[in-house]
């Protein structure tokens, strides 16, 4: 049981996320999410938990992009019912990330991949 309404996505409700959005978006099965994460509950429902404890509906933020209609959803994902409860499908925006630029900062030499590590702590890391 999830402690706290801010606690990020465990694994399994990552895993429950991702097959909710294939199984009720109608995306082909080449489509790639781009980012699953916690859909952080509003103020009154934290308002709610730091009084007397309500737990808000834990939800998940979803964005993944169908390549072969250049489509874009945004949506959110229920995890206690299971379900897609909204969506937004667009052709107007794109993911931040795509599996080409991915690949192509995966080429990069190792010790340009890990320099963020050594970076003396205070540095703003993007």
């Amino acid at each position: 049981m999830i402690e706290h309404p801010l606690t990020p996505l465990t694994a399994d409700e990552i895993s429950t996320a991702a097959s909710c959005v294939k199984a009720q978006s109608g995306l082909d099965d080449n489509a790639f999410f781009e980012t699953i994460t916690l859909d952080e509950p509003d103020h009154d429902e934290m308002a709610a938990f730091r009084a007397n404890g309500t737990r808000p509906t834990r939800r998940a933020y979803v964005c993944c992009y169908e390549r072969s209609s250049n489509r874009t959803l945004r949506g959110v994902v229920d995890l206690g019912a299971e379900r897609l409860v909204s969506g937004t499908m667009s052709r107007a925006f794109r993911p931040a990330y795509r599996p080409k630029s991915l690949s192509s900062v995966m080429r990069l030499p190792r010790p340009i991949r890990g320099l963020w590590r050594r970076w003396p702590n205070g540095v703003l890391r993007t």
